[in-house]
């Protein structure tokens, strides 16, 4: 599921500003506040950087699906206030 969202939001937008609010929008269904910008940019640099350690083959395709994966396993996406 994370990687087929992960693949959605990337056909979507180029740019990282507009994955996220797609990525919120579709998960969630809301705007994310500032800081929820302002920490999912700190978790993609520090997935991409780590993966890059790594030598990984993609750090960005690998970053948005590990960053999928978190917006679905959220309280948020699970339970509905």
């Amino acid at each position: 599921q994370a990687a087929g969202l992960a693949q959605r939001i990337a056909s979507e937008y180029l740019s990282r500003p507009e994955r996220i609010r797609y990525a919120f929008a579709l998960a969630l269904g809301k705007v994310p506040t500032a800081d929820e910008i302002k920490s999912t940019n700190a978790f993609l640099d520090a997935y991409i950087q780590e993966a890059t350690f790594l030598a990984k083959a993609d750090g960005q395709k690998e970053a948005w699906e590990a960053f999928s994966r978190v917006l679905l396993t959220s309280n948020s996406f699970l339970f509905v206030d």
